[in-house]
């Protein structure tokens, strides 16, 4: 609500764009999902994380330095970026951890993973009370994407169960 004021965007028909981007999800996860399955999960998986983070970098970006307009594109096609990647998170976390480990290794990624939930509010509500915009959340949202990039495109190096044997 406070984004679509400060946009000076129209609050009913905002939220209804936002309802209907939202409810449609599910649907722009099936063509990745039908992509990435078969034989070469470890090439298929990581470049649709990867492309579903370069996509999120860009729209972050619009959103931090873009009209009204382009913020609102922006978070639209974030909502794609978001369908492309959003299933191999967890697909990627049980085969690396192997069937023995899977819903411990999940359970912990899960768990960091709310934690988001907790951090990012506070870090938006004190970059807003600020700089009295948005800009700087959305250019940590950026951040927290190359950080994503980095560490699934060189510290995930293979898809494929760990031998925790060797750990």
């Amino acid at each position: 609500l406070t984004f679509t004021l400060a946009r000076g965007l129209v609050i009913y028909p905002s939220n209804r764009a936002v309802a209907n981007i939202r409810a449609t999800n599910p649907l722009k996860s099936i063509p990745a999902y039908a992509a990435s399955s078969g034989d070469s999960e470890n090439g298929v998986r990581k470049t649709m994380m990867l492309a579903s983070l370069m996509v999120a970098l860009g729209c972050m970006l619009a959103c931090a330095f873009g009209s009204p307009m382009v913020a609102v594109a922006g978070l639209l096609a974030y909502s794609v970026a978001n369908g492309l990647g959003a299933f191999s998170v967890f697909s990627i976390g049980q085969t690396i951890a192997g069937p023995r480990c899977a819903g411990k290794w999940v359970g912990i990624q899960n768990g960091i993973a709310g934690l988001s939930g907790v951090i990012g509010p506070l870090v938006t509500g004190w970059s807003i009370d600020v700089t009295g915009n948005y800009r700087v959340a959305f250019l940590v949202a950026a951040g927290v994407v190359v950080i994503g990039m980095v560490c699934w495109g060189l510290v995930v190096r293979r898809v494929e169960p760990l031998d925790w044997g060797e750990l």
